[in-house]
């Protein structure tokens, strides 16, 4: 049994290390973070949250693994939805924004993609994975192609590449 006080994680010490880092930062600036996720099904929220005094700076998140959530929670636009599809940079736009925008925080990050077994109806391949970036001044998207690998190796590695992006987008 863990003891009060010992901190046990099932992330990588790489992502935790991401982590760390990324509290400095963001305590250092006083700003805050948000997520909205669909792919890593509130994976990258939880990597986040796993290192002590996240709250000084992370808002909090969305998971929105379902289309219908996308457009309910953080409103991403019916017609972004139908015409590009839930794994797209528009939804990746639209969710950090939504993101951003419900919970007042500073810098929002988004995921959404294709972790397979199979390719959505839309045709975007397993492995692809669209990421949002917004704060006040500018709001980007970022595409990987992370290839045929595991459900869990995708989202691992959308995690990763997600506290990486929040990296270079403050920088």
């Amino acid at each position: 049994m863990e003891q009060v006080g010992e901190t046990s994680s099932c992330f990588s010490d790489e992502l935790l290390d991401l982590c760390v880092r990324l509290s400095d930062l963001f305590v250092a600036s006083g700003r805050t973070l948000s997520t909205a996720e669909s792919l890593t099904g509130g994976l990258l929220g939880a990597c986040i949250t796993s290192v002590p005094g996240a709250s000084r700076y992370y808002a909090g998140g969305f998971v929105t693994y379902q289309t219908l959530q996308k457009h309910k929670l953080i409103d991403v636009s019916d017609e972004t939805l139908t015409t590009f599809g839930p794994a797209s940079s528009q939804c990746a736009e639209e969710m950090a924004l939504g993101a951003r925008f419900k919970t007042g925080s500073d810098v929002a990050v988004s995921v959404t993609g294709v972790a397979g077994p199979e390719s959505d109806e839309f045709g975007v391949e397993v492995g692809t994975v669209y990421f949002g970036l917004s704060d006040r001044d500018k709001t980007m998207t970022h595409k990987e192609s992370f290839g045929r690998l595991s459900r869990d190796e995708i989202r691992m590695l959308t995690v990763k590449s997600a506290l990486k992006l929040v990296f270079e987008f403050l920088s």
